[in-house]
């Protein structure tokens, strides 16, 4: 055998353990229902990652599913193979009127039920007379037989039928969870009365449906595991008491009481922890088979039937009267009457039915009855009703007293009449509770039942204790005699275990029973499982062999327990034992063991890798060993095998142990014959079979219903002027021909028409029609695809321009610096080193240095050439390419006629644009991800001509870190220079591209890095890190960087703040996997960088590289290098923290700075500049573009989304509430619309000194992605009450700005200020704007936010003026102007405040021609509705107007342009008097210092703000001087009756509010009570005319 160390496991044991593993793995993650299984309903919750404990809807999007499956007969049903179409839940009973004998519900009280002599199946047969219920042969259990079927020999059995259900609410539940979700563990509820054969029949039917049940669970401990989900019970080890409730369940079949104990328990946790846990345990319970919702019902059917014979048209009848009783369908309305009528019952004193046609066609019955009539007939139940409770506290041993509360579940359990006597039994209505869902708990109970059993799940911990229901023993045969022991009794825990000692040494059977009670009440013992020994006599025999064990001294014993799955008993292991006597050992000995020497020659050889002996190395090895080892002192000492002999003797000694070998054994079901391995194949094949039989059902319904459809579509294609124009007079005929054929047949014979038929039909009519239709939607959509490719090769065109002249600028600088270079080598210089001491040198790498005593000037250093001549080439060859394709293309287009087949094809023009477009981008990437390195000087030469290593110094030559232009042309002419200058920057600005410093922008530096993957057992984890010191990001990031949802989108990126004090972002892939990942590997790479970089970090700089992380890492997770190297290149090194940029406005770390600054001003106010946005625009360096995943650069799309409700969302920001955003995934536009909400309504630097509260809230605090982790930090920010001091300093009081997909934040109101939810992105319809979905905004009380008619003015006017400016932006500028190119940053310059600046959007995103902007949406849905006063008041201004040349409503078009007027300051007010015409442009001639698109947008933004508040301070102020010169006058000492606070209409009118909105108003007060800390009266608008005031 192989030396310890290196022996190795089979290669096979191990891909078996492997895969085991991943099994065992892969089913972790899947999602698990629980099941309530009653008697008319089934009710069923899933619980799956995302979706914790949610109701499975049917298919009618009802939260309970009726417990019936119908065969709805066709003609061809008689057919053999034919299988019937299946009907579930109420549809199935809403046939059972038309077809009795086919419909069959309320199946549970059947379940392994036998036929003969039993009074279930004659009351089941007695309410549905027509269901063929026959005996199931060899099992002698219930089955059904259909005559509507004849050619289906085996009947169904109650377990198929009820498979069939269990398939209906798995598919119910896959379609809920989703497209490729896997759902196969459940969880079911059973009452506690179930037998063996009844909980083996449940399990048999689930697993026919493909469902694995992970456990069966009473109903009674379903409820009390749903009640305590939500509550935390007293600790019994802290001298707590237990509470005990009684659950009383009354269903459809049966009812129930169980009585539940719960408590709290502290236990020991991992290492040295303790824990509390919540444990619930069944003592006792009672039951009545008999008695449900069902015998209630049957009083009424009762009381109907008795009724109905006593009609006059029943009695003409005689002897036939009571022969309806046994018609199907006249059973089937009254007994579907009978449920409704209880029902309505429950909460009216009377209620009545009519029936029309009842048995015979005409024969009416109407029937009438009362709540009091229906009492008196159900007073024979009345002692039913306590008898469970009875039942329950004996068992239990506990009294009525001992109860905390009586807890109601059931549907039956609102008749009244059983609460009436339910009080009667209890004593008082006082412990009579619903506090639970007394629908949906036991379902509830159960799906957290099957997430606890799940390791996918992490739940609240709870300790179940079930019981079986029924007493359990063994019963053996021993010496002749029968030998019988009770094992458990029926208020055993589930799992418990018991040892059985049993005195033979043969093999032998024992049995297992359980004591059920007969229909007499009697105790039977029935037969549970036979167990059977194998290995008795070969285990005897080892013992006796091996350990010399008599037979007097062996003993044999089998550990018996109660199932988790089933409650039922189960062998778990047995063994033959004995004591025998162990000699232990010496030392040496043991140590000789233990490190593989056997003192017996011979007894661990070791072989050597080809399997042969090696005594001759051994040897070798032991002589050389004892070499080695010997010693002075060995040579001295006593001889050692004397020595070991006396130690050993000393420490030998003998002793006792148990020898044990496990005995194998087999376990057979007993009892109830279970089905055969021939009769479960067929049963499973017909089932597959109905399966197929209703797929193809499916499929040929929809390729009926398309046809049907594309016959009506033809009529409007044929009048189609696009259509006629692609087809010949002659197609159009035939096709008219087809499609009315094809009508005519599908009424006729198609009707019953097979798919194949139908598919063809269709597929003849399509061959006619797509043709058409193709180049149709070519002939419309190739003008705007030839534009697009044309553009795109202009803009190609422009880019080899300028690389060309990139390389011309280049070839001239390398010019000069090869002269200078010469002239530098021909200068003198100082005696050359002796060619001894520079070979001496020559092979190292270090410098190399010469002396001179004269100083010589170095030669200027050749710059990097940002493209290289390859670069050139592809360009000029992709761009000639696809010009030559174009234009053979459409030369051979230009030929054909509409009606002919295009030559050039839309999807090959957008592929040739796409083509051009990556090219470019790939380029521009290529050099804006890697610095540019210079390459190394030429090696210097020493005197003698020789090459010497290194650079400048001999060592490795440092890159410039830009380069430098004005070194490239300082040597070139003046006019050669200027030229290039001129024509370079030209082609710049048309391509709106910084080609010379846009590839190197710095990386701020990251904190931490991070790998995050979904692991199939633990959830999201943190598979790789690597942080600076201090920085924990354990618990954190892996929940902030994968939101939910994200596994509906293959990739996306995700921003977040962690602690407050650093940006995060990460960008999440999913890749495609085996099997045991679900099909899919879910991960994300993740950086953290501190918030003093700016408002994001500057985080989205990294956007790019962290997909392409995590896209390489998708494919192997463990390739961490790419992490490491990234990490070393990047990471945030100690001592660089104090060259960090100077913190953002209103990060924390700015706040502080801020409060340091007041403290050191004289006023104690903060020292702050002044200064205007636009002259923030000055310290951008020309030529700086912003980066292309700037969030500010989707502006457009968020003023797109909202519309209009940019305005209130904008007041709501400026009031720092708090924003909670909903949506889906994608995340990253969410989290953009979170950048964009807190950069509008930031506060301008001119605002500071004028706004008193402190510390002022200079900016809404953005925390991006949020979830259910986060609610802590969102409780944050209410201004509901004061702020904590704490909070207060760090301006964290005053609200926040978030994102999240977690739906579950919406119901918690408490946490938010604002909900805004934004439409799915199913929902969003390109090609149907004008009835676009708008995103919706509710405040805490769930109604709607509105825009008002003035801010859809104002909208209107800016989405007008924008459009416009993007027009005149995105033209490139002619040579004659000196465009600014404005860049957006969040570090602030030293002299700019925090002031934003903008750059103009891509070329990619604006147009190129001045089109008028598109039609605007519906907006009445989220507009406020005009008031009957503002319409009033707009009559008069237009009666009293009449004949002005000017209106109200132009002014003040011309006023909200003028916020947007390029050139004015943000913190000047706007005049109105400015006109329109100055937007776009403005101080200076042909639009000089036109800024872009983004910094119009947050500068309109700004100036309103401004103007807002400016406006209210001066209001403040004014009312301030009031109160200071009424205060000296007489009379101060009276209150005023005024407010403090009047905002006029014209102060209104100045803000650009609305007059005559009440929200404007409410904005208004809100406003200056939350920065003035004063209240405010608004006056609204009012006109008056003629002595009449319209208000």
């Amino acid at each position: 055998m192989p030396p310890h160390g290196r022996r190795r496991f089979p290669s096979l044991a191990i891909l078996l353990s492997l895969f085991c593993f991943l099994a065992s793995t892969a089913s972790a993650v899947s999602a698990v229902l629980g099941i309530d299984l009653g008697t008319e309903y089934i009710k069923t919750a899933l619980v799956k990652p995302g979706i914790p404990l949610e109701i499975v809807l049917t298919k009618d999007s009802k939260r309970k599913e009726t417990a019936a499956v119908a065969f709805k007969p066709s003609k061809s049903s008689s057919a053999p193979n034919v299988y019937p179409e299946r009907i579930y839940g109420g549809d199935a009973l809403a046939l059972s009127a038309r077809f009795p004998r086919d419909v069959y519900p309320n199946l549970k009280p059947l379940l392994a039920q036998q036929y003969q002599n039993n009074d279930l199946v004659a009351t089941y047969h007695r309410r549905f007379p027509e269901i063929g219920i026959i005996e199931s042969k060899p099992r002698g259990t219930v089955g059904f037989s259909s005559s509507s079927f004849p050619w289906m020999e085996d009947p169904y059995s109650v377990e198929e039928l009820l498979a069939m259900e269990f398939k209906n609410i798995k598919a119910n539940a896959i379609s809920m969870a989703g497209k490729g979700s896997f759902i196969k563990d459940a969880v079911i509820t059973i009452p506690p009365f179930y037998t063996a054969e009844e909980k083996r029949a449940v399990i048999m039917a689930a697993d026919l449906a493909g469902l694995r049940v992970l456990s069966l669970i009473s109903d009674g401990l379903a409820v009390g595991l749903n009640y305590a989900t939500s509550r935390t019970f007293p600790t019994v080890n802290e001298g707590g008491r237990p509470e005990t409730h009684l659950i009383y369940d009354m269903g459809a079949g049966c009812a129930s009481a169980t009585v539940l104990r719960f408590q709290g328990k502290t236990v020991k946790d991992i290492g040295k922890f303790n824990k509390t846990v919540q444990e619930v345990q069944i003592l006792g319970s009672g039951w009545d088979k008999s008695f449900g919702g069902d015998a209630l019902n049957q009083v009424i059917v009762d009381d109907m039937v008795a009724k109905f014979a006593n009609t006059d048209q029943m009695k003409a009848l005689g002897s036939e009267a009571m022969q309806f009783t046994q018609h199907g369908r006249t059973m089937a309305k009254l007994w579907k009457e009978s449920e409704r009528l209880r029902q309505v019952l429950s909460a009216n004193t009377e209620t009545q039915v009519s029936f029309e046609g009842l048995y015979l066609d005409d024969v009416n019955f109407k029937y009438k009855i009362t709540r009091a009539q229906f009492e008196k007939l159900s007073l024979k139940y009345a002692a039913k009703v306590g008898s469970p409770i009875t039942l329950a506290l004996e068992s239990a041993k506990v009294s009525l007293s001992d109860l905390e509360s009586v807890i109601l579940h059931g549907g039956a359990v609102r008749t009244p009449f059983v609460q009436k006597e339910l009080e009667a039994v209890i004593g008082s209505a006082e412990k009579i509770r619903t506090n639970v869902n007394s629908d949906e708990a036991a379902v509830f109970g159960a799906a957290f039942k099957a997430a606890t059993l799940n390791p996918s799940f992490r739940v609240k911990e709870i300790r179940t204790g079930d019981t079986p229901g029924y007493a359990a023993g063994a019963t053996w045969t021993s010496d002749g005699k029968e030998r019988q022991q009770k094992l458990f009794t029926p208020t055993s825990t589930i799992g418990a275990e018991k040892q059985v000692a049993f005195k033979t040494l043969q093999d032998f059977t024992f049995s297992l029973y359980q004591q059920v009670p007969n229909q007499a009440g009697e105790l039977i013992d029935t037969p549970v499982a036979q167990i059977q020994t194998k290995n008795m006599s070969a285990s005897v025999k080892h013992l006796e062999e091996t350990f010399g064990c008599v037979a007097a001294d062996m003993s044999t014993k089998f550990a018996i327990r109660l199932s988790p799955l089933d409650s039922l008993p189960e062998v778990v292991r047995g063994s033959v034992s004995c004591e025998a006597t162990e000699k232990k050992g010496g030392v040496v000995d043991g140590m000789k063991d233990l490190f593989g020497f056997g003192s017996k020659k011979g007894d661990q050889e070791p072989l050597a890798e080809n399997g042969e002996d090696t005594e001759a190395a051994s040897l070798s090895s032991e002589s050389e060993t004892a070499a080695t080892t010997s010693s002075p002192k060995e040579s001295a000492s006593p001889d050692p095998v004397t020595s070991d002999k006396k130690v050993d003797d000393k420490v030998k000694e003998a002793r006792k142990k148990t020898q044990t070998v496990y005995v194998d054994f087999s376990s057979e079901a007993a009892g109830l014959p279970q089905f055969s391995e021939e009769t479960l194949g067929r049963v499973r094949e017909r089932l597959d079979a109905f399966d197929a039989s209703d797929r193809s059902r499916v499929r040929r319904e929809e390729t009926l219903n398309t046809l049907e459809g594309f016959t009506y579509k033809a009529r409007d294609l044929l009048e189609d002027e696009g259509f006629i124009a692609a087809s010949t007079e002659s197609l159009r005929i035939e096709i008219k021909q087809k499609f009315r054929d094809a009508s005519e047949w599908l009424y006729g014979d198609g009707a019953d028409a097979s798919r194949d038929a139908l598919k063809e039909r269709l597929d003849e009519l399509r061959g006619l029609v797509d043709p058409v239709q193709k180049r149709k939607d070519e002939a419309v959509r190739r003008p705007n695809a030839l534009k697009s490719l044309e553009e795109a090769l202009g803009q190609m065109k422009v880019m080899v321009d300028v690389v060309k002249q990139q390389h011309e600028a280049q070839s001239i600088a390398d010019e000069q610096a090869s002269s200078a270079s010469l002239a530098a080598e021909s200068a003198p210089s100082a005696e050359k080193p002796s060619a001894s001491s520079v070979d001496d040198f020559a092979d190292l790498d270090d410098e190399t240095y010469t002396t001179s005593s004269a100083s010589i000037s170095a030669a200027p250093t050749p710059t990097a050439q940002l493209y290289s001549p390859a670069d050139l080439t592809s360009l000029i060859a992709t761009h000639d390419e696809v010009q030559s394709w174009l234009e053979s293309k459409s030369a051979a287009q230009a030929k054909l006629s509409p009606f002919e087949d295009p030559v050039i094809l839309v999807s090959e023009l957008e592929a040739k644009s796409r083509e051009l477009h990556q090219v470019v981008m790939d380029l521009l990437q290529k050099q804006m991800m890697k610095t540019p390195k210079t390459p190394p000087p030429p090696p210097k030469k020493d005197k003698g001509g020789k090459k010497m290593k290194g650079g400048a110094k001999g060592g490795k030559g440092k890159p410039p870190k830009s380069v430098d232009i004005e070194e490239l042309f300082k040597d070139m002419p003046a006019s050669e220079r200027e030229e290039i200058e001129n024509a370079m920057k030209a082609k710049r600005q048309s391509l709106h591209l910084d080609l010379s410093n846009a590839h190197n922008e710095e990386l701020p530096q990251i904190a931490a890095l991070f790998l995050i993957l979904f692991d199939v057992r633990a959830g999201y984890t943190v598979a790789w890190k690597r942080s600076i010191p201090g920085l924990d990001i354990a618990d954190s990031v892996e929940y902030k960087s994968l939101p939910s949802g994200l596994h509906d989108v293959q990739e996306d990126t995700v921003y977040f703040v962690h602690h407050d004090e650093y940006a995060g972002i990460s960008s999440f892939v999913k890749g495609e996997a085996d099997e045991f990942e679900r099909n899919a590997r879910m991960l994300a790479v993740g950086v953290l960088i501190p918030l003093s970089f700016g408002r994001l970090g500057k985080s989205w700089k990294y956007a790019d590289e962290l997909k392409s992380l995590a896209k390489k890492l998708v494919n192997d997770p463990s390739d961490t290098e790419l992490l490491d190297d990234a990490w070393q290149e990047h990471h945030l090194r100690e001592g660089e923290q104090a060259t960090r940029p100077t913190s953002v406005e209103g990060s924390p770390s700015a706040l502080r700075e801020e409060r340091k600054r007041a403290k050191s001003s004289p006023d104690g106010q903060p020292r702050t500049r002044n200064r205007a946005v636009s002259t923030a625009s000055a310290l951008a360096p020309p030529g700086q573009t912003l980066s292309l995943r700037h969030p500010a650069l989707s502006l457009s799309t968020y003023l797109d989304t909202f519309g209009p409700l940019v305005f209130p969302l904008y007041k709501a920001a400026l009031l720092r509430k708090r924003v909670l955003l909903l949506g889906h995934a994608p995340v990253e536009v969410a989290c953009h619309f979170v950048y964009h909400i807190s950069i509008l309504s930031t506060l301008p630097s001119s605002l500071h000194n004028l706004l008193p509260l402190s510390p002022l809230p200079t900016r809404l605090r953005p925390l991006f992605s949020v979830g259910v982790h986060d609610i802590p930090e969102l409780n944050t920010g209410s201004r509901d009450s004061a702020p904590q001091e704490a909070l207060a300093s760090e301006g964290q009081a005053y609200g926040w700005v978030a994102c999240t997909t977690d739906g579950i934040l919406s119901t918690k109101n408490h946490i938010y200020d604002i909900l805004v939810t934004l439409p799915s992105p199913s929902s969003i319809d390109p090609e149907n704007q004008t009835n676009k979905t708008w995103p919706r905004i509710q405040g805490t009380t769930a109604v709607n936010m509105k825009a008002t008619q003035r801010d859809s003015r104002r909208y209107r006017v800016l989405r007008q003026d924008l459009s416009h400016y993007r027009c005149s932006s995105s033209r490139p500028p002619s040579s004659s102007q000196q465009p600014t190119v404005e860049r957006y940053t969040d570090s602030p310059s030293p002299n700019n405040d925090g002031a934003p600046l903008l750059q103009l959007p891509p070329l990619s995103r604006l147009p190129t021609d001045p089109d008028p902007p598109p039609p605007e949406p519906n907006q009445t849905d989220i507009l406020e509705s005009q008031s009957w006063s503002a319409l009033a008041y707009s009559s008069f201004m237009w009666w009293a107007s009449a004949g002005e040349t000017r209106t109200d409503r132009e002014e003040e078009a011309e006023y909200d342009s003028s916020l947007l007027a390029n050139g004015e300051s943000s913190n000047e007010t706007p005049s109105p008097g400015m006109s329109r015409g100055t937007r776009g442009g403005g101080g200076g001639p042909e639009g000089e210092g036109r800024v872009g698109f983004e910094m119009a947008v947050i500068g309109y933004f700004h100036r309103l703000t401004v103007l807002v508040l400016r406006t209210l301070s001066d209001v403040v102020d004014a009312a301030n001087d009031d109160d200071q010169s009424g205060s000296s006058g007489e009379g101060s000492d009276v209150a005023r009756a005024e407010p403090d606070v009047v905002v006029e209409v014209d102060d209104m009118t100045r803000m650009g509010l609305d007059i005559w909105s009440e929200s404007d108003r409410v904005f208004v007060e809100e406003l200056v009570d939350f920065y003035w800390g004063r209240k405010a009266v608004v006056r609204g608008g009012r006109v008056d005319c003629c002595g009449v005031r319209v208000t």
